[in-house]
């Protein structure tokens, strides 16, 4: 029997490095994700070396497929995997990986698969002494809502990243810092967040937890003015409103991964400009996928000395 797969071949021969990070994160996970090295680490020169244990999920398969091959995708979709290590303003993390997806972790039956998952990152968290604990993208809500983890940190530092990279945006697209901002997810965890961070600016919130209508419209007040559309809801969510926009409106994305091919396709045709937040300057091995190469997620940092990127799409 081969060792890889007729798919993993032709995968070798058209694309090397993907071959390679998945043996190397399979690697790092078969060698090192035990507790004996957890233990260990955790007392390297008898103080916490690990400052953030930080678990992130697939956004779709195919960014599972960044980890490892199709066949080992069940084996870790509730079993986090060790992914790697990555630094920020001098402190270390580990990454821990699942291969579940966002339409895994919303259904209600996977509740008790959530509750083990996240005593595992605890049990992991404690073996390493690491002071913090993160989740990526809408897991911290999830949690929230199911009563596993109330903690808001997470969406108190992507808040700040996203404040951040608002005040880049006048330089970056030409605008002036007495634009309106359209907050679409302005009632989520991280957008309630924003939204206490820019009491200065002009802000117009777009949520249906907020405006109680099934699919709230973007205000009229404000249509055919340069201005912001601040995208912290959900993958997809913008689609839905890409038809009430107008050229001169910037869009600034904060959710993972960016906005669709054919939403590009069609910000594009109308000239509007798009930017993504591609994270916090940092280093990580093996990189984290896609956008986020040279840098690691807004929710894995930690409030000292943060320098986000913005790159436009």
């Amino acid at each position: 029997m081969p060792i890889f797969g007729k798919e993993s071949r032709r995968l070798f021969k058209a694309r090397p490095f993907f071959h390679v990070r998945r043996l190397t994160t399979l690697g790092i996970d078969a060698t090192l994700n035990n507790k004996w090295f957890f233990w260990l680490l955790g007392r390297v020169r008898g103080k916490p070396f690990i400052h953030t244990v930080f678990l992130c999920y697939a956004a779709s398969e195919k960014y599972a497929l960044h980890y490892c091959y199709r066949r080992n995708i069940k084996r870790y979709k509730w079993r986090p995997g060790l992914a790697g290590v990555f630094r920020q303003s001098g402190r270390w993390g580990i990454a821990l990986a699942i291969t579940a997806t966002e339409r895994d972790l919303v259904k209600r039956e996977n509740a008790h698969r959530l509750l083990a998952l996240t005593q595992e990152v605890e049990r992991i968290q404690h073996l390493l002494r690491s002071p913090n604990r993160a989740y990526a993208g809408v897991l911290p809500s999830i949690l929230r809502s199911r009563g596993i983890h109330k903690d808001i940190s997470e969406a108190k530092i992507a808040a700040l990243c996203v404040s951040q990279a608002v005040s880049q945006m006048p330089g970056l697209a030409n605008l002036q810092v007495d634009d309106p901002i359209i907050v679409l997810g302005a009632g989520g965890l991280v957008g309630s967040e924003v939204i206490k961070l820019l009491t200065c600016r002009r802000v117009y919130k777009v949520d249906a937890r907020v405006t109680n209508d099934i699919r709230p419209n973007i205000p009229d007040e404000v249509r055919g003015q340069p201005g912001i559309l601040l995208d912290v809801s959900r993958h997809g969510a913008i689609e839905y409103y890409i038809s009430q926009f107008w050229k001169e409106l910037v869009v600034l994305n904060e959710v993972y991964p960016p906005p669709s091919r054919r939403a590009k396709r069609k910000l594009n045709e109308m000239g509007v400009r798009i930017f993504h937040i591609a994270g916090v300057a940092g280093t990580a091995f093996p990189n984290f996928p896609a956008s986020y190469t040279g840098s690691i997620p807004c929710c894995a940092a930690h409030d000292r000395s943060l320098h986000v990127n913005v790159v436009p799409v």
